[in-house]
């Protein structure tokens, strides 16, 4: 009984987990040119426009430089 109780709580977190990263997903459009530029997340996105595409999950994400973030 305890067995089945642990097993259905613990799959119970990981449904609830997934749906809350699948409501962050959202479709987003954004060119191929590469114009880099480090988020203040510490990743250097291949444009602003990916940047901003990210910002949608991640809505206190700026740009911290143009550039890539290694530089």
């Amino acid at each position: 009984m305890k067995v089945a109780l642990i097993f259905g709580l613990v799959f119970f977190i990981a449904v609830a987990t997934n749906a809350v990263d699948a409501r962050c997903h959202k479709p987003c459009f954004t060119t191929l040119e590469v114009d880099r530029v480090c988020g203040s997340d510490g990743v250097t996105y291949i444009n602003p426009g990916a940047l901003a595409c990210e910002q949608m999950c991640n809505k206190d994400l700026v740009v911290r430089k143009k550039g890539s973030c290694s530089d």
